[in-house]
């Protein structure tokens, strides 16, 4: 990532010209997007991007560093490896990681009660992906290689759409659920610690999606 002098304004304004280009191709992906929640989570990283491009002009309204909102576009640009992503890869890119902010109850494109959506997607989908031979890093890849799927939000609408029961019972009341050494394992790959062992009944109601 760039690291940018105070005074650096010809690098602040080339950062923010890529940025407001990647504005308009995300705009575009949102365009073509098929599923519903993947159009919210690209929504929402556009209106990230603005802004922090708002925020990089000299004397901004939010009184807000230039220097430290262009570091922060050039972090949001879609580079992978070095290399720039293809329109799959970033859409699945910015899904996942709105996934991981759902988890810790943020605000996402997957609007409201979003930890739960992730975690009825999880259990839902775990016959799938809850093997030795399978790394945690490669979960998502081989739930999309199973269902069928190349988009991630496409899955995860999908997975939901069979799982009309504990989308309704998410507002209920918790339960509490004993931690075992085979569940454990579930918890942790939710990317969270394991906590203080309750367990919402909701996920009584998920049903398991094998395609």
């Amino acid at each position: 990532m760039t690291k940018y002098d105070t005074t650096d304004w010809k690098s602040i304004g080339a950062t923010r010209k890529r940025a407001k280009a990647y504005v308009r191709t995300l705009k575009n992906d949102i365009s073509k997007a098929k599923s519903l929640t993947e159009k919210n989570a690209l929504r929402v990283r556009v209106n990230a991007i603005n802004r922090n491009i708002e925020r990089s002009y000299r004397g901004n309204k939010f009184a807000f560093n230039a220097t430290k909102a262009a570091e922060m576009l050039e972090a949001q640009l879609p580079i992978k490896n070095g290399k720039r992503m293809t329109r799959i890869q970033r859409k699945n890119y910015i899904f996942r990681q709105q996934f991981r902010r759902a988890q810790q109850n943020n605000n996402t494109g997957l609007g409201k009660n979003g930890a739960a959506k992730v975690k009825i997607f999880y259990r839902a989908t775990q016959q799938l992906w809850d093997k030795p031979s399978i790394r945690p890093d490669m979960r998502d890849y081989v739930i999309l290689s199973k269902l069928g799927f190349s988009d991630f939000g496409e899955a995860v609408d999908y997975v939901l759409s069979k799982n009309g029961k504990a989308l309704k019972a998410v507002s209920g009341l918790d339960i509490k659920a004993e931690i075992t050494d085979e569940n454990a394992g579930w918890y942790q790959g939710l990317g969270g610690e394991i906590d203080d062992g309750t367990s919402p009944d909701y996920m009584n109601y998920v049903e398991s999606v094998l395609r």
